[in-house]
């Protein structure tokens, strides 16, 4: 008799578990919303280009515009997909999913704000970071009313953007890492979501947390190497002199040595309603080490390389950071603004 009465209460608990975790990802959803962000990661910028829209303001609304009228179809698409699979198993949308999902919407459109903002005032290098959490934020939430593991996924993701940011990775393999992790990430969760053999209960969390981020790590890094991997044109190296002095050459690419102690004059334009016109001064810099510099079709194509080291991307290594305007107003010297900022090469 005991034995049946507790047998009956542990399952009405389960009952309970149940119905106050009864929200749940369809494989769809993740299919869909992960290779949507993962090909408007890789296509926006390629579409929208300074050669087609060349004022600022106007590229950065027809691209945010773009991203948002894809990102609602996707939405309109993944809630009816959702439905009709919900009717043929004869379920329905609870109300804590419903809620949830006007939470999933609330994030969106902060990331889409948020770029809109870095767009026009700076910060474009944290986006795919801040990106990254707050997506891993929503899961978070969203696996606190599931059986599924999505907390777990959510937390990762946090900690994915929280470590990028501090290890100081490239802009490009942020873009990598963000791509990898929508294209390949969520499909593989997809996967993972409904996979739980029994002899796993134990470790289950952590072979699945292993897996996952396994799926991440992997591509990122290989896709991350290989776009860095530049190997040097099969073109001799030439001397800045014998290069201003050679004329028109029929080779398109050149490699150009800047010796220790070639003068790099550079131009800085400023504009300001508080001053009158454009003002362009230019400041003479000595270099302290050798610099080769590749040349395409007379301009510099990215790749370089100090010293005789490897060769480097700008892309990938080259960075201006720790950027501080300060301004003086003294009785012996007048007004004055000092400018410094830190260049590094990563050679």
């Amino acid at each position: 008799m005991w034995d049946h009465a507790a047998g009956q209460i542990e399952a009405i608990h389960s009952m309970m578990a149940t119905g106050h975790r009864s929200v749940s990802l369809e494989r769809h959803t993740l299919y869909i919303w992960g290779i949507t962000a993962a090909l408007l990661i890789l296509l926006v910028r390629q579409i929208f280009t300074p050669e087609l829209l060349p004022v600022d303001w106007q590229r950065t609304f027809s691209a945010n515009l773009f991203i948002a009228t894809v990102l609602t179809l996707i939405g309109i698409w993944d809630l009816r997909l959702t439905r009709r699979a919900r009717e043929a198993r004869d379920e329905t949308l609870s109300f804590i999913q419903l809620q949830l999902t006007k939470a999933w919407w609330g994030i969106i459109a902060l990331i889409v704000l948020i770029n809109i903002g870095m767009n026009f005032f700076g910060g474009g290098y944290l986006f795919y970071p801040i990106m990254v959490a707050l997506v891993g934020l929503a899961f978070f939430i969203h696996g606190l009313f599931s059986q599924q593991l999505l907390s777990w996924v959510g937390m990762l993701m946090v900690l994915l953007g929280l470590f990028s940011m501090a290890m100081r990775f490239s802009f490009m393999t942020l873009e990598w890492m963000t791509v990898v992790i929508f294209g390949i990430g969520f499909p593989v969760l997809a996967w993972l979501l409904s996979w739980r053999p029994q002899r796993l209960q134990k470790n289950y969390r952590l072979i699945f947390s292993v897996i996952w981020l396994s799926f991440i790590a992997v591509p990122t890094y290989a896709l991350d190497r290989l776009n860095q991997h530049h190997a040097a044109p099969a073109v001799p190296i030439e001397s800045l002199q014998h290069f201003r002095t050679q004329g028109d050459s029929p080779l398109p690419t050149h490699i150009v040595r800047l010796a220790a102690g070639t003068s790099v004059p550079v131009q800085v334009r400023i504009h300001s309603d508080v001053l009158a016109g454009d003002t362009t001064s230019t400041i003479p810099l000595l270099l302290a080490q050798p610099l080769d510099i590749v040349l395409e079709a007379g301009k510099p194509n990215g790749q370089y390389r100090v010293a005789e080291g490897k060769w480097n991307d700008r892309r990938h290594k080259f960075r201006v950071q720790n950027v501080k305007i300060d301004s003086t107003l003294t009785r012996e010297d007048g007004p004055g603004v000092s400018v410094s900022f830190d260049i590094e090469t990563a050679h």
